[in-house]
């Protein structure tokens, strides 16, 4: 059997081992752009900038290794705002260096 998240914390009650906790969270193709674009803002902190920038890209990577359910195809570029598309190209042109790791899964 898999691993489940036991905890529910529902509303005026304490945890409870009843049901799996719904876990919301944003599609990481798109979290990810978002973090390269406030990587790029000049009134973003200057010192977050480049943490944004590093796991952006690391993100990325990790999407396009392991998480094939989120395909960074044309289907998905095709819904690239314009303004986002130098972000996906810039990740495109480092990939020319990037080699993927061997799985050991």
């Amino acid at each position: 059997m898999g691993r489940r998240l036991l905890w529910h914390t529902g509303p005026g009650s304490g945890p409870s081992f009843a049901e799996p906790a719904r876990i919301v969270a944003p599609d990481p193709r798109w979290f990810t752009l978002h973090k390269l674009w406030m990587s790029a803002q000049a009134k973003r902190n200057p010192l977050k900038r480049p943490k944004d920038e590093a796991q952006g890209y690391a993100l990325l990577d990790a999407v396009k290794i392991a998480m094939s359910h989120y395909p960074l195809d044309e289907a998905f570029r095709s819904e690239i705002p314009n303004e986002l598309e130098p972000i996906m190209d810039a990740w495109e042109q480092r990939q020319t260096s990037f080699q993927e790791p061997e799985s050991d899964w």
